[in-house]
């Protein structure tokens, strides 16, 4: 991670590059240095035509590869055996408004 920043307007690959850039820049990191990402799986994000990953490719590293995040891959898994399986869905059922609790918390931090 190098940075967090507000997104404000459209989260379209071209705003999302301009963020990205600005931080890059801001640190003095080497752009072509950079060997891969990780994000969500969003076609905006992840697409080599359209998305972030395109446009890093265009302008930074042509052979950066793009890495589906971790967190949203375990996402994924927990939502399709949650359907399946009855004790994780209660869990997940349980858990939720504790987590929804720490998300707004965590907003009402300013930094």
């Amino acid at each position: 991670m190098v940075d967090c920043k507000p997104i404000e307007g459209r989260t379209t690959a071209e705003n999302l590059f301009k963020l990205v850039n600005e931080s890059v820049e801001r640190f003095g990191l080497d752009r072509k240095l950079n060997r891969s990402v990780s994000y969500d799986g969003a076609k905006n994000m992840s697409s080599e035509q359209e998305g972030v990953l395109g446009y890093l490719k265009r302008f930074w590293n042509q052979y950066i590869i793009f890495e589906h995040c971790r967190a949203h891959r375990l996402a994924l898994v927990c939502k399709t055996v949650a359907n399946e399986v009855q004790l994780v869905k209660e869990v997940i059922e349980l858990l939720t408004p504790f987590i929804k609790y720490l998300e707004n918390l965590i907003g009402k931090w300013t930094f």
